[in-house]
């Protein structure tokens, strides 16, 4: 039940972008911990102010006014808060005749990595040689450059925020795709606040207030 919100807001220059994409990838990292330590699957966020690439310099959570509450007072996220200077909102009342959108993780230029075209390739040419086909570098290098285009334009689709991963500790980009739908509906969350069970062609069944 998204009926109430929270608003961290970072409050530097525009000129900073980076730094508050930086902040803003901290914060949604904590947010990320508290998320999955207590499996809350009923707190979605939004990015009110995104733009071409740059998640904005907002992260609104909506949820019930009780979780929300006890995020705002978590040590953890309170300690960033200070120290970064982030300004935290109340815990309000959703606005009343709000839009909805959907926010989801876009996992197609995670899929088509680098990494995991030449593995694609490993493994395709082991295929074709136990069939007798050789491939040609030509025809390998089309393919090669099929997938680095659908990576590419998934992330010009997508705002992006640098995360760490909490199992391998590496530094990914979590990738996240916005939809604008025509009425609310009710659904889980991912650990990372997002719409779970969705993908290019099925809608995230989990809506947020959008003002």
């Amino acid at each position: 039940m998204t009926s109430h919100y929270l608003e961290y807001t970072v409050a530097l220059p525009a000129v900073e972008s980076g730094e508050i994409s930086h902040l803003l990838g901290r914060l949604w990292q904590r947010l990320h911990g508290v998320l999955a330590g207590a499996n809350i699957q009923h707190l979605g966020i939004s990015l009110p102010r995104a733009g071409a690439k740059h998640p904005g310099n907002v992260l609104r959570l909506h949820s019930d006014a009780e979780t929300l509450q006890a995020v705002a007072a978590n040590a953890g996220i309170r300690q960033l808060v200070e120290s970064a200077g982030i300004v935290t909102s109340a815990v309000l009342p959703v606005p009343t005749g709000c839009a909805y959108r959907c926010y989801t993780r876009s996992r197609q230029s995670e899929k088509f990595s680098d990494a995991w075209i030449l593995r694609s390739e490993s493994r395709l040419l082991q295929h074709l040689e136990k069939k007798g086909v050789v491939l040609s570098i030509s025809e390998l290098l089309a393919r090669r450059k099929r997938l680095q285009e659908r990576a590419a334009q998934a992330k010009r689709d997508a705002v992006y925020i640098k995360l760490q991963s909490h199992s391998t500790r590496q530094t990914f980009s979590l990738l996240v795709n916005t939809a604008t739908v025509d009425a609310a509906c009710s659904g889980q969350f991912s650990h990372y606040g997002l719409a779970i069970g969705a993908d290019e062609k099925t809608p995230g069944q989990a809506t947020v207030p959008f003002w």
